[in-house]
């Protein structure tokens, strides 16, 4: 029997110690966080009635407004109105009276929270409040400003989610396609399943149909959903519980821009637009990856394997970050994509270089606010 290296040993007893060492206060988190919050926390929440009616669309947004309400969440806001949608707009963070102002005149409710528990903490109060006010809806969506939305020149994603028709529509999915590390990159070919445990669609866009709404067991996921400030733990109970009880109670789901046209689209790029897209990929928190996309680009192009060995890189950025973080470039330019998620601008440069060329062409009012809050952005890494 062959065993595994020392190093390899002291790293899992590493790691099982200091599990066993976390689980009292987990547990702890897991049993009281949420009633200390709703009975101590909770007291510093602020409801206000905006001046639009709670509608059969509705839309709970939330927002953490840093440096007060940025001018494309002013925008996105007054998409969501323009497309049919009432809105509950939840803040982690407070506004200034007058940025305040402009929220209440486009939303019907708009609520002020302590920022505990992240994006599903806020969710959870928005969705009690509507689960509350609102018995006869038609179609309820999720939404955060960790994305710019609507992309100019993408597609309206509210209007999409509710013609595609699932029970659940995501605007993107993780878990769904094999785990590939970066030095394994070339022997992984594309597939694409709902079936691993940690599948999910992802939580900056998930759009609801009355079934999955009407159920009480939906209600009572939001009453009972155990907050807490660890942003792993928050992804698994949160993004990973709410799609696994969507999948388990036999509803039916799907995303709007599904990983696994990836091969075909990639089929179809020509060499230098593939090209293009590879210099492009974005790894915000991942070296690994971000050093084999620098050694695959110095592959001169006459190499005989070098389409199909860039095709594999791509495949191991949306393995590793997401569709949604590694290959704006392509979901803007080729598959309209109407979202770009924020977090890269800050995460590294890079991922903040690449940002910055896809966006500085883009038209309209919403282009103008995305750069003017893409540079701000920036200037936290300088």
């Amino acid at each position: 029997m062959t065993f595994p290296p020392a190093w390899k040993i002291k790293r899992e007893l590493f790691r099982f110690f200091r599990t066993l060492r976390d689980v009292p206060r987990t547990l702890i988190w897991y049993l009281f966080a949420t009633p200390y919050y709703e009975f101590r926390i909770a007291k510093g929440r602020k409801t206000w009635q905006g001046k639009q009616t709670l509608t059969d669309r509705i839309v709970v947004l939330v927002i953490y407004p840093s440096h007060g309400l940025p001018e494309s969440t002013r925008l996105m806001m007054q998409h969501i109105h323009d497309s049919g949608y009432s809105m509950v707009v939840v803040s982690n963070l407070p506004l200034p009276p007058t940025h305040r102002e402009t929220v209440l005149n486009l939303c019907a409710t708009y609520i002020e929270r302590p920022n505990f528990g992240y994006d599903f903490g806020a969710y959870r109060d928005g969705m009690l409040y509507v689960t509350e006010h609102a018995k006869n809806v038609h179609r309820l969506a999720l939404l955060n400003d960790s994305a710019w939305y609507p992309l100019p020149e993408g597609y309206n994603w509210l209007k999409q989610a509710e013609d595609m028709g699932p029970d659940l529509v995501g605007a993107i999915s993780n878990y769904g396609v094999p785990r590939i590390k970066p030095e394994m990159f070339q022997d992984v070919e594309w597939t694409y399943s709902t079936k691993h445990r940690n599948f999910h669609y992802c939580s900056f866009a998930l759009s609801f149909g009355p079934a999955i709404y009407n159920n009480p067991k939906f209600t009572q996921f939001w009453k009972g959903f155990a907050m807490d400030n660890n942003k792993a733990r928050v992804v698994r109970r949160g993004e990973i519980g709410l799609t696994q009880w969507v999948i388990k109670s036999g509803y039916s789901h799907d995303c709007t821009c599904n990983p696994q046209i990836l091969a075909t689209t990639l089929d179809g790029l020509s060499d230098d637009r593939l090209d293009g897209l590879a210099h492009n990929l974005i790894f915000p928190e991942h070296p690994r990856g971000m050093d084999k996309k620098m050694e695959v680009l110095r592959i001169p192009r006459e190499d005989p394997e070098w389409r199909v060995t860039l095709k594999r890189l791509v495949f191991m950025a949306a393995s590793t970050q997401g569709m949604s973080y590694a290959l704006a470039d392509l979901n803007i330019n080729e598959l309209r994509f109407p979202f770009l998620k924020k977090s890269p601008l800050r995460l590294s440069r890079d991922g903040s270089d690449v940002s910055l060329r896809l966006i500085q062409d883009l038209p309209g009012d919403m282009g103008t606010a995305i750069r003017a809050e893409a540079e701000q952005l920036r200037r936290s890494l300088d």
